[in-house]
């Protein structure tokens, strides 16, 4: 099983440090989850979200990726622009949790 947060850093600049420190803390929350290490995998990219998320799902051969929707605008309508962009793109199924 693989989980994928999003950490996006706010500029390339430093996102070396940033991507070192998100995926601190992403083992930290992953701690407080209580799921066994072997079937958990951490990933931290840098890039425009749906690219990262899609190409990641890719390479694992995923059956599914799960996504939450938050801060939909009146674009987007029901669910926030990434969820939305990810639906649209993916290959595989999406479970968008609101």
């Amino acid at each position: 099983m693989h989980f994928v947060w999003e950490l996006a850093p706010e500029s390339q600049q430093d996102s070396e440090e940033r991507s070192r420190v998100a995926l601190e803390l992403l083992k930290e929350i992953i701690k407080k989850v209580n799921i066994p290490k072997g079937q958990i995998t951490c990933k931290i990219g840098i890039g425009p979200t749906k690219e990262e998320i899609l190409s990641y799902a890719s390479d694992i051969d995923a059956d599914l990726i799960l996504i939450g929707s938050h801060s939909p605008n009146s674009t987007s309508y029901l669910l926030g622009s990434t969820a939305t962009s990810i639906v649209r793109h993916a290959k595989m199924t999406v479970l968008v949790a609101r």
